[in-house]
């Protein structure tokens, strides 16, 4: 009776045991299924971004958490070479590069990240963090930089310097992403060993710095697309007490 009843409550919150046999193969299926339908999201946003027109160069854009993603990929480019910072083992695939450069610090994303990748001949890895990256490439070496959910890792005077240097790394622009404010994040105490993927990384997880729109202005060449709202949710799927706000800050260099 009290199995029949745990199996219901579990299938209530849509996994069955049953017919799951095998929990870790799966779980191994679920998260791929996650990851195809990410990625069919995303090929849709680019196909739509042929539609949109360019927002580059006219300061902060405020947009739905529905929009603000196409917004921004409208203000991407397509390029040669590129370096994904922090990727993890999820490289960007908002836009092209015939030469995409993974950077990541951390031995088991990165180990992840090469298999995952293994079939595509454009991808090359670098194991590193921001600080070694910006220390590797000389001035304009490289078309764009992409740094998604990264410089809230990162202490705000290390993250000041890294930006600063990437503006001179590339030849045409450098775009990231990040949450508006100082948005906490650490693992609960019982899973204070395993990130949200299961894997050892909680250290590079954690939020070290928050940033605001007025940090990336119009006359430096920045375009910010925010949103008030985008996270219901921290990194580890828990829901927040007051939704925080996110943006993408993209600069171009309009000297070439």
């Amino acid at each position: 009776m009290l199995k029949s009843l745990i199996h219901k409550a579990i299938q209530s919150i849509g996994y069955d045991i049953v017919s799951a046999g095998n929990l870790d193969e799966e779980v191994t299926r679920r998260i791929k299924d996650r990851d195809r339908r990410r990625l069919a999201e995303i090929q849709q946003l680019r196909q739509q971004r042929s539609q949109q027109t360019s927002v580059s160069g006219i300061g902060v854009v405020w947009a739905s958490r529905e929009d603000i993603t196409l917004r921004a990929i409208a203000a991407m480019h397509d390029v040669n070479t590129l370096l994904d910072i922090g990727c993890a083992f999820r490289p960007q695939q908002y836009f092209d590069a015939k030469i995409h450069i993974c950077c990541e610090p951390f031995e088991e994303y990165m180990n992840r990240l090469m298999v995952e990748t293994a079939t595509s001949q454009r991808y090359l890895y670098l194991n590193g963090d921001i600080e070694e990256v910006c220390n590797a490439f000389p001035c304009k070496s490289i078309d764009s930089a992409y740094l998604c959910d990264v410089i809230e890792h990162i202490d705000r005077d290390l993250a000041v310097k890294c930006l600063a240097k990437l503006q001179e790394i590339v030849k045409r622009q450098l775009i990231l992403f990040t949450p508006i404010g100082f948005m906490p994040q650490d693992p609960d105490e019982a899973d204070a060993k395993t990130d949200q993927w299961g894997m050892g990384g909680t250290e590079w997880q954690k939020h070290r710095s928050g940033w605001t729109p007025d940090e990336f202005p119009a006359e430096k060449g920045w375009t910010v697309i925010a949103c008030r709202d985008f996270h219901q949710e921290d990194g580890y799927g828990r829901p927040l007490a007051k939704p925080f706000g996110a943006m993408w800050a993209i600069w171009n260099d309009y000297s070439i």
